[in-house]
């Protein structure tokens, strides 16, 4: 799969800005909108997992090692942790939103319907991890 991802992300050559919503980006651009989904979301996977989620500090404050073990946890955060992990998933958000849209149509990322199959698998997943982390997000509000 990473090979699939790997080749529908070396062919992007459009450039969108982070600020449009994805039915703005699919509907101007629908021949490089599922480079630009592929795009946003492994942003998003890889933004979850990056290190170096440890810059809170203070006696009852846990430092995590990811965006992805804070969330993953089940513990409160503080409100320094879960702005930073909406900030990760904001365009993710975006782009799930419109993934449940009427409004959206499945995208062809490649040509090979081998790739194809597979980088549909990856959206489909992402999409999936970025519901829980809604979820996860809500609850943590919640407290």
């Amino acid at each position: 799969m990473d090979k699939a991802i790997s080749i529908v992300l070396g062919g992007i050559n459009a450039a969108h800005s982070k600020e449009q919503m994805p039915a703005e980006v699919q509907k101007r651009d629908p021949l490089h909108f599922g480079d630009h989904q592929v795009k946003v979301l492994k942003a998003y996977i890889d933004g979850m997992h990056a290190p170096k989620f440890t810059t809170y500090v203070g006696r009852d404050v846990e430092n995590f090692n990811s965006r992805r073990e804070a969330l993953d946890s089940g513990k409160q955060l503080t409100s320094g942790q879960i702005r930073a992990i909406t900030k990760t998933m904001k365009n993710a958000i975006r782009h799930f939103e419109h993934y449940l849209s009427k409004d959206y149509i499945e995208p062809n990322y490649d040509l090979n319907e081998t790739t194809n199959e597979e980088v549909k698998e990856f959206v489909a997943g992402a999409m999936e991890e970025v519901a829980a982390d809604i979820n996860r997000l809500k609850a943590l509000k919640k407290r």
